[in-house]
């Protein structure tokens, strides 16, 4: 019966030690997990900053063609009607 105690004892202080083992495993995963969070969070803040600053690029770019299409029509359109009014 002493020995079946023993060994009992034996199991229980190995499944603690494993125990305490998984422990420090989930921890470690869990501060891995807030790292990668963070790292994400980061590169979307970064991505979203970028997109925005192309966003207002282009916005810009499309401002400037349409000044620009509208000169090429006036410069289109004034030597024809000048033509229709017998000015040239």
């Amino acid at each position: 019966m002493g020995r079946l105690e023993g060994a009992y004892e034996q199991v229980s202080l190995r499944l603690g030690t494993i125990d305490g083992r998984l422990d420090r495993i989930e921890d470690k995963i869990a501060a891995l997990r807030d790292k990668i969070d963070g790292t994400r969070d980061s590169l979307v803040a970064m991505m979203d900053r970028r997109f925005g600053e192309m966003d207002r690029r282009f916005g810009e770019m499309d401002r400037r063609l349409v000044i620009l299409y509208g000169l090429v029509i006036v410069s289109i359109v004034v030597p024809l009607v000048g033509r229709l009014l017998g000015h040239a």
